[in-house]
């Protein structure tokens, strides 16, 4: 049973800090995710609207400069569990002109630097610190001109929804829960008979998501439906996100909140037109 004075321990905190960041940034550099979110998480404060109802996760994306020139800027992609920080923040940065090994190997370097910050402390401010020193020590790229048929897009977006026949094992069900946490993928997942799975995030977080559900023992496990969307930044693909955070849910709560997310057309791949679960005989 989640902690609920825990868990406003640590969004109070978590307001405090987003207020101070957003402060040092002018409006064009600061951008949330879903302003409502910020709302929402106020009304749970002031005890307006039960945790149940807060889904979603504070997010926003920075623009930063470098230490070194100020033409030279990355975008820094923030998001904040609701037991941060107690936990690590989701953290991811869009280098643009950059290859994309180096680019996966600053982000996996970020990681790493989170990975080593004090446990329990507020980290967004070594974090953005840690990337204007960071990016200063960057090439960028010429990339070869390339005509408009060719031309590679900046990232995709991809939600992915998956059937199984079940999901009753408590090491699936955690492991699914880590890997969605670890590769900023949102969602959620249904234990149960059939059991579901939705994930949304970058095409790279999807595939790896699946890779790795595919390695596990499963009596089936299937791709009932997937989309996959070019986007022209991690913010633009942040913006295309249904859900806040990734959680596991109970059947009860899975039509309201396809009908809140108006997603209610998924709602056939799964179930009867009166809401009864399909199941195997």
């Amino acid at each position: 049973m989640e902690d609920l004075d825990e868990i406003k321990k640590n969004l109070k905190l978590q307001l405090e800090e987003v207020e101070a960041v957003s402060s040092m940034f002018l409006d064009e550099e600061f951008e949330w995710d879903n302003p409502s979110c910020k709302q929402n998480i106020e009304l749970f404060l002031k005890n307006h609207i039960d945790y149940d109802i807060l889904r979603e996760r504070l997010g926003f994306t920075l623009k930063l400069s470098s230490e070194d020139s100020a033409d030279k800027r990355v975008e820094l992609s923030i998001n904040l569990p609701h037991h941060y920080p107690k936990t690590c923040p989701s953290c991811s940065v869009r280098l643009p002109n950059i290859s994309r090994s180096i680019h996966e190997k600053f982000n996996k370097n970020l990681q790493s630097y989170i990975n080593q910050l004090e446990e329990g402390e507020l980290k967004l401010m070594d974090i953005i610190d840690w990337c204007r020193q960071k990016c200063s020590s960057i090439e960028e790229e010429n990339p070869t001109p390339q005509s408009p048929k060719s031309k590679v897009t900046e990232c995709e977006f991809s939600t992915l929804w998956m059937y199984s026949h079940h999901i009753y094992s408590k090491f699936k069900r955690r492991d699914i829960l880590a890997f969605s946490d670890e590769l900023n993928l949102t969602g959620f997942s249904m234990p149960g008979k059939p059991g579901i799975i939705c994930i949304e995030g970058s095409r790279d977080s999807v595939d790896e998501f699946w890779k790795r559900l595919r390695r596990m023992q499963w009596q089936r496990l299937m791709q009932k439906e997937r989309t996959d969307v070019k986007c022209s930044s991690y913010e633009e693909m942040n913006k295309m996100r249904k859900f806040g955070d990734f959680q596991e849910m109970g059947r009860s709560h899975l039509l309201p909140l396809l009908k809140s997310k108006g997603l209610e057309n998924i709602f056939s791949l799964y179930f009867g037109v009166d809401g009864t679960f399909k199941t195997d005989e």
